[in-house]
């Protein structure tokens, strides 16, 4: 009843999503409808991850906008925009895709395992949440992880910035694809 009421007051097209999840969805879109925080959504592939996340974005525009404080968003795979920031340094009419994901309101960085395997990339990461963190934006991470596998992706930085201003949600029911 709860998602049904959700639904209809910001006619966002929410996914049914089971227990518990569907309550986590919301509880988190709370906390991003408050300000600064690090969301993690977990699981396997299509299980509505990305889609919960968008439909977050779309809640978090409505509510800001009736409040006349609209912020952007940003949504990229975490591996394309590293990619793009590398594609940048040799040509300089590329805007720094990094130095536009840290100024962003919300950042969505999606498919998070399919980067970091060089030291650079996971200090690339590390730096961008700290500095999101620092400024008191908002953040979502999606990845096709379990807790563990998350615990040996992220640095101890952003672990830290994740039990403090964030929280996790396993996505592991219906596969909507």
């Amino acid at each position: 009843m709860a998602l049904q009421r959700e639904m209809e007051a910001t006619g966002v097209p929410w996914l049914h999503w089971e227990e518990p999840a569907t309550q986590e969805l919301l509880d988190a879109s709370g906390i991003l409808t408050r300000g600064d925080c690090l969301l993690v959504m977990l699981g396997p592939r299509g299980t509505g991850k990305t889609q919960a996340a968008v439909e977050m974005s779309l809640k978090l525009d409505l509510h800001l906008k009736e409040n006349d404080r609209p912020i952007g968003h940003m949504y990229a795979p975490l591996g394309e925009l590293l990619n793009k920031e590398k594609a940048s340094w040799d040509d300089k009419m590329i805007e720094s895709p990094l130095k536009k994901a840290k100024m962003i309101g919300l950042l969505v960085l999606d498919e998070i395992q399919e980067s970091t395997a060089s030291d650079w990339e996971r200090q690339q990461l590390t730096l961008l949440i700290d500095d999101r963190y620092r400024n008191m934006k908002r953040t979502i991470l999606i990845g096709n992880l379990n807790p563990k596998g998350l615990d040996e992706f992220l640095s101890k930085s952003v672990a830290s910035r994740l039990k403090e201003t964030g929280t996790i949600i396993e996505m592991t029911g219906k596969k909507y694809r």
